[in-house]
């Protein structure tokens, strides 16, 4: 991973009123069509924005992210909602400690435009994720909006986002848009 990592001191900021009313976490997961069954594997899960509210529709979740504060604010989080089905993981991206073939969906927030080796990442989301099972990647839109997200040059086009995941074998399509940020969802087949 590189220093363009998100800082954990900024933790707060990710249930800010306004990253709500952007990102609806309940919506977003709606889209994802998790069912009860589904091993979900939130990757980058942070203090658990969506991580919650995915173990909230199914029956386990790998918060995986490399900072430990971030797992420990997730799992006091988990523990006020009553949430026992999560799994803690320390790691990063480019080496990913789960078993393959464990996660029926992987979900990345924001997190791809900050890898070094996305060509690592690829192909450790494949080895964690079910045949059939779906990525789902949230990123920021090209256009630079100083209040919130990296700077633009750090950001990923859809169309660019989408064609790389082409190449490693997804079929990728756009999922989710707003005026600040996209959602892709690659089938692995």
């Amino acid at each position: 991973m590189s220093d363009k990592r998100f800082n954990p001191d900024l933790a707060q900021k990710l249930f800010s009123e306004e990253r709500q009313k952007m990102l609806p976490a309940d919506q977003i997961i709606d889209l994802v069509q998790v069912d009860k069954d589904n091993v979900v594997a939130d990757l980058g899960a942070g203090n658990g924005y969506f991580t919650v509210p995915f173990a909230k529709k199914t029956n386990h979740v790998y918060a995986v992210d490399i900072e430990p504060i971030m797992l420990e604010m997730l799992e006091d989080y988990a523990n006020q909602e009553g949430i026992s089905n999560i799994d803690y993981v320390i790691s990063d991206l480019e080496d990913i400690k789960m078993d393959s073939g464990q996660a029926d969906v992987v979900f990345v927030a924001f997190v791809i435009h900050e890898v070094e080796e996305m060509d690592k990442v690829l192909r450790e989301i494949r080895r964690i994720l079910r045949l059939e099972g779906k990525l789902i990647l949230l990123e920021w839109k090209p256009e630079e909006h100083p209040e919130m997200g990296p700077p633009s040059h750090e950001r990923i086009a859809p169309e660019d986002l989408i064609a790389t995941l082409q190449n490693y074998g997804f079929d990728s399509s756009l999922m989710y848009e707003n005026d600040k940020v996209y959602g892709v969802r690659a089938l692995f087949k």
